[in-house]
């Protein structure tokens, strides 16, 4: 997720999604996560439009080994996040099930961006 702060729309509570085969939209969040995402990035010294929304600590960019050591510590604390094996990609996964199951496959096929092979794209 390299999200930078032209990605955010606190306006229209929008974020913007680069996925594979550079395929752009515009995913809807709530108005008071785009406002927090914008504070912390912002708090974390993200200055430019360019500039990566998510940041750590020392306010360099997060990047996916990060992600992957905080699911590592995770699991390390909660045991069904490490016997489940969840990560980005499965919370990923498991959402775009559970929609397809309560919405349809319409739904989550445009929820999700298909790839033409019909395997569910990832863009985490």
């Amino acid at each position: 997720m390299a999200l930078r702060l032209v990605d955010l729309d606190t306006t229209n509570g929008l974020v913007r999604l680069t996925e594979k085969g550079a395929t752009v939209r515009w995913q809807p969040i709530t108005l008071d996560l785009a406002e927090h995402l914008h504070e912390h990035a912002r708090a974390r010294g993200a200055v430019l439009l360019t500039d990566a929304l998510l940041r750590n600590h020392t306010s360099q960019p997060i990047t996916s080994r990060r992600y992957d050591h905080l699911w590592k510590r995770l699991g390390e604390r909660l045991p069904w996040v490490a016997v489940n094996g969840v990560s980005t990609h499965w919370l990923r996964h498991t959402t775009l099930t559970w929609v397809e199951r309560h919405f349809g496959y319409g739904i989550a096929r445009a929820y999700a961006t298909r790839s033409r092979s019909g395997t569910w794209c990832s863009s985490t």
